[in-house]
């Protein structure tokens, strides 16, 4: 039986009788794994997400530095690209 859970969204009830033994152990090792990896997932993109901020805001960061007098000074004195 799947039963909704505010906290948890589907979450898989084997409190009842599955029909055996065997196939309730399979469905709780599934249930288990998938839960697992499901979360695994959520932390990389959480990760995923992160990285790509950080990258962002150095690009704004150089862009707003280039843009502005000391960055052309800079790109005078060094040679710019």
């Amino acid at each position: 039986m799947v039963a909704a859970s505010e906290a948890d969204g589907l979450s898989l009830d084997l409190s009842g009788d599955v029909g055996h033994d065997g196939l309730a152990a399979a469905m709780a090792s599934f249930a288990s794994s998938w839960e697992d990896g499901a979360a695994q997932l959520v932390e990389a993109t959480r990760g995923i997400a992160s990285g790509l901020r950080f990258t962002a805001t150095t690009y704004e960061i150089t862009d707003a530095f280039a843009a502005s007098g000391l960055g052309r000074l800079i790109d005078d004195l060094v040679g710019g690209p």
